[in-house]
């Protein structure tokens, strides 16, 4: 990564090594496509939240906040924008549902969007925001990160080693990963993102979040159980955030 490309007035900073690593991963996702999907029929599917339960049509409505310090971009004034929302999870290949260590995630793609973007290359009309059901991210940074990285197609001596040097993250995964209902989930956008002068955190939760029955949600915990979930849900009702 370019020094260009850190933003220091609100707070980024380059990790030692940080440019390696991330090369590094590279490397990482090339020998993964190769060894599952190279010479095989079928198409190749993304490494990480490589499972789709949902692709949503959707309205992402801004309201007149008020708030001088967030009218940029998006924000700056009332609008709705026609939406896309992709529910996902897990590594590639697609696992069961019932992994706990897999976070779900929830991503807005907001077309039509004229603001300027932050990145000179950004030319396509939209705005993308990235949630995971929880506040935090598993890794404290890309060092971290490239252990769970590694692991995914690691041996069992791998795996063990990213466990244990992320086994604060991942216990608080298990502890903040709600198997419910996807479309009745708390989504954070984990990272800050700029918006003006300022870095801001994003939170989308449901505007009438119901109680889960949880001896029904047990019925459903097959391995694919997300989808039905999230089917049932919007053919009986809005999902609204």
């Amino acid at each position: 990564m370019p020094d260009s490309d850190i933003d220091t007035a609100i707070g980024e900073y380059l990790i030692p090594g940080e440019t390696d690593i991330i090369n590094k991963y590279v490397g990482i996702f090339t020998s993964h496509f190769r060894k599952h999907y190279e010479g095989k029929s079928g198409v190749a599917q993304r490494a990480i939240h490589a499972k789709s339960h949902s692709c949503l049509r959707a309205s992402l409505e801004i309201l007149d906040h008020g708030d001088q310090e967030l009218k940029h971009g998006i924000f700056k004034e009332p609008a709705t924008f026609d939406a896309i929302v992709r529910i996902s999870n897990g590594d590639g290949p697609a696992g069961p549902d019932k992994d706990k260590i897999a976070s779900i995630g929830f991503a807005i793609k907001a077309r039509g969007v004229e603001a300027e973007k932050y990145l000179p290359e950004q030319t396509e009309r939209s705005q993308d925001f990235l949630f995971l059901n929880q506040p935090a991210y598993i890794a404290r940074d890309v060092r971290d990160y490239e252990s769970l990285m590694r692991a995914i197609d690691g041996n069992l001596l791998t795996k063990f080693f990213a466990l244990v040097r992320n086994r604060k993250g991942i216990l608080y995964r298990l502890k903040a990963s709600p198997k419910d209902d996807p479309l009745n989930t708390f989504f954070w956008g984990v990272a800050p993102f700029r918006l003006g002068d300022i870095a801001v955190k994003y939170l989308i939760r449901p505007s009438q979040p119901r109680t889960a029955d949880r001896r029904e949600l047990k019925k459903k915990a097959s391995a694919d159980y997300l989808k039905p979930l999230v089917r049932e849900h919007i053919e009986n009702a809005d999902a609204d955030y």
